[in-house]
């Protein structure tokens, strides 16, 4: 997905109306490698680690493309399902 695209998607399928500074600066950098984003609860952070995954990944191709890692399952339904409503 292209950044404009998934921005969109954000501005029109969730209440955020701004990136915060942490997501503008998450979206500015190239994803590659591993990196570890570190914030309080409620910071954003899914938003901030969900646009570079998203623009990386292929649709066209059948493997895994991007992993995050949540310390609780709660945890990673919650990732799962903001970044469907971002994707889709």
């Amino acid at each position: 997905m292209k950044q404009k695209e998934i921005l969109s998607n954000i501005f029109s399928r969730t209440q955020v109306t701004a990136l915060n500074p942490m997501q503008q600066q998450m979206a500015a950098i190239p994803l590659t490698g591993t990196f570890v984003l570190l914030a309080p609860t409620g910071s954003g952070k899914t938003l901030a680690f969900t646009i570079p995954a998203l623009e990386k990944i292929d649709p066209d191709l059948p493997q895994v493309q991007v992993l995050c890692l949540a310390p609780t399952r709660e945890l990673a339904v919650q990732i799962s399902g903001e970044v469907d409503k971002l994707s889709l």
